[in-house]
């Protein structure tokens, strides 16, 4: 029996890293993003869904959709929540990307257990959560709460914070009391795929679950990290950032990406990896890619 996989959301680098993990398996696999593009208004509809997910026999739906502008999540939102309502009308499993920021822009020291409730404060985090909760309403579903993201889109951290440096802005404020548990896309695309060969061997935890790496580290912890790879990598000097103290809330960052749990650990087995792990390798691929 072939299995096959719808996936939204191409052209992202986690996208891209899936499909090349799901190019060397014995799994059938389909984005759909040019269909839904070509008829959007049809795809709106939880019953076209219904209809092409029966007809194609698919295993699994993955949406990869990760929105990062107004524009997006507008143009998205309607696709999304209507493939998570089509699959719940034929009890087909779904994994949905979602993100800390479900809970806010404000950071909280004690950071967000996967059981504690989200309280979106933008339109970002409303969309995060309107997405959350259609996936739910699935009996079958994942969805993956992301800590920081390394480097899956523009405006990504390392973007961020490497687009500054590069630009040579002066007094570029960092935290050192806004934490976070940085991920790459390389990390929540193997996770995707783990998840997708553990629904396939009849595994049955469904549910929320927090996806961020195993060490903590500070805004400015991060930055310095940055800037000293930067440095040795092209043996210039950059400006000194300006580290905001306790008390000072300024930073790069909105949210609290301080995510907690292990239930991606205990109940599939998925390891938290140190979000230092490879990162030299991401920069070095950023300064190629931005022609640097």
């Amino acid at each position: 029996m072939s299995f096959k996989i719808v996936i939204l959301g191409d052209g992202s680098a986690i996208a891209n890293r899936l499909t090349q993990i799901l190019s060397d398996q014995p799994l059938l696999f389909l984005y759909v993003d040019n269909m839904c593009l070509a008829d959007p208004a049809k795809f709106s509809l939880a019953s076209a869904w219904t209809d092409f997910l029966t007809q194609e026999q698919v295993t699994i739906a993955v949406n990869l959709q990760f929105p990062v502008t107004e524009k997006e999540t507008d143009v998205s939102l309607p696709i999304a929540l209507a493939l998570a309502e089509g699959c719940a009308n034929i009890n087909l499993p779904v994994i949905q990307l979602s993100s800390f920021r479900v809970f806010g822009e404000a950071y909280v020291d004690k950071g967000w257990g996967e059981v504690d409730i989200p309280n979106p404060s933008d339109s970002f985090g409303k969309s995060l959560m309107k997405r959350e909760h259609g996936a739910t309403l699935a009996a079958k579903h994942i969805v993956l709460r992301l800590s920081w993201l390394l480097n899956a889109f523009d405006q990504s951290l390392l973007d961020t914070t490497a687009s500054k440096l590069m630009a040579g802005e002066a007094h570029m404020i960092v935290s050192d009391h806004k934490y976070g548990r940085p991920v790459s896309a390389a990390y929540v695309a193997n996770t995707v795929f783990a998840l997708i060969q553990q629904i396939l061997a009849d595994a049955q935890n469904w549910g929320i679950f927090n996806v961020h790496s195993s060490d903590l580290c500070s805004e400015a912890e991060f930055c310095d990290y940055v800037v000293r790879i930067l440095s040795a990598e092209l043996d210039q000097d950059f400006c000194a950032l300006e580290v905001a103290t306790k008390g000072d809330e300024r930073s790069i960052t909105q949210g609290s990406a301080n995510l907690q749990g292990r239930r991606i650990t205990d109940s599939f087995g998925i390891q938290l990896p140190s979000w230092r792990s490879g990162f030299k390798a991401l920069v070095k691929k950023w300064l190629l890619e931005h022609g640097v």
